[in-house]
């Protein structure tokens, strides 16, 4: 399973780059296509090597028989969208007509049904398809939760409910290059933040701490993807580092914490985005279905459709035990590290009630430990 990550978008194909029966293209917990297949002629091409975002295809060939063409495909990942490029490069001495094709589907399942064996009925569901000459719409919507799938195709391509096509003449010796784009929304592009200089004696030990710092990149997450907050006016540019691919693309305490504050010396943003976060999510109330209590830091933010709707309680879910003392610990290293009084200045209220939380609520004034239940 090759897997690419680009903030809550998350894209995991087979070898070949295909979506057929797992995986799919992963936006903010919902699966915006669980079908993306190439074929060439109607046929499936054979792999003849792959990386990370790119795969060399051809067209399978009888025993010492040398392909007409090598298919390149590339995959790129922005915020919300997928970019595909196809390039085709003839290895014949005449010009030769090939019809290319993705097919697509989209289901918008959420992550948790994926991930669980728990049905959930969606029969109030309503699913769109819609095409004109230059696009293929995917719509779905139920109970005030919408998502949208669309593709477009450079050059342009016979576009039908079943995905985007094209009839191409590959000049002999010659290269023609095609595109599809899949956005779930809008699409936002991302910056990448500047390298970081890493320094040290050992080559090897730089290009680890290097490979480290590129994959940890891959899994920051805009506040601006996240689920907004009533209220709260975060400073532009906020980021925070999300647990994990494909599930957990979002905002986690106790990893978003613990990455945070070993990422300090290099991501100190990471860091910055991650506290005031927690802390503008900060528990408010006593909630025993979400194990919220006053001062306790969250756990997890969701918003597929089933967080949304209430069917999980997960779309702020406080079920954690450690969040609590490491936004804390993160909270004052943040200022020994970097000397930034004004984060410390501006989450001073979340200190004292995360104390109170974990002296009251957790019981540490009463047994020196701090207790979890969640009843």
């Amino acid at each position: 399973m090759r897997t690419l990550v680009s903030g809550v978008t998350c894209l995991l194909t087979d070898a070949g780059g295909n979506v057929t029966d797992t995986g799919g293209f992963f936006v903010a917990d919902t699966r915006h296509l669980s079908r993306w297949v190439l074929t060439v002629h109607g046929r499936a091409l054979r792999a003849l090597s792959e990386s990370a975002a790119e795969v060399v295809l051809a067209p399978p060939t009888v025993r010492n028989e040398n392909p007409p063409f090598v298919l390149r495909r590339v995959q790129h990942l922005g915020s919300r969208s997928l970019v595909e490029e196809l390039t085709l490069t003839s290895f014949v001495s005449s010009p030769q007509t090939v019809r290319v094709a993705l097919s697509a589907e989209a289901d918008f399942a959420d992550q948790f049904e994926l991930r669980s064996s728990r049905l959930f009925d969606k029969s109030d569901a309503i699913r769109e398809v819609a095409t004109d000459e230059t696009e293929l719409i995917f719509g779905y919507a139920r109970r005030g939760f919408r998502r949208r799938t669309r593709i477009t195709a450079a050059p342009p391509a016979r576009v039908s409910a079943d995905g985007v096509q094209w009839t191409v003449t590959v000049p002999a010796h010659g290269t023609v290059t095609l595109r599809a784009i899949v956005s779930a929304g809008d699409a936002v592009p991302v910056p990448a933040p500047e390298p970081a200089a890493v320094t040290g004696p050992v080559d090897d030990l730089r290009r680890c701490v290097a490979r480290g710092l590129a994959d940890l990149d891959s899994l920051r997450v805009q506040a601006a993807d996240l689920p907004p907050l009533a209220g709260v006016d975060l400073p532009p540019g906020v980021v925070v580092p999300a647990a994990g691919a494909p599930w957990f693309l979002t905002l986690f305490g106790r990893d978003s914490l613990l990455t945070s504050l070993f990422a300090l010396p290099y991501r100190p943003e990471l860091a910055e985005g991650t506290l005031r976060l927690l802390a503008a999510t900060q528990g408010r109330v006593t909630d025993p279905e979400r194990v919220e209590e006053p001062g306790k830091i969250l756990h997890e933010l969701r918003q597929g459709e089933l967080a949304t709707l209430g069917e999980v309680p997960y779309g702020r879910y406080y079920g954690t035990i450690d969040a609590t003392p490491l936004f804390l610990v993160l909270l004052a290293e943040h200022h020994t590290v970097t000397g930034d009084t004004v984060v410390a200045k501006d989450l001073e209220p979340g200190a004292p009630a995360a104390v109170a939380s974990m002296l009251d609520d957790g019981a540490m004034q009463a047994t020196g430990y701090l207790r979890y239940r969640t009843d």
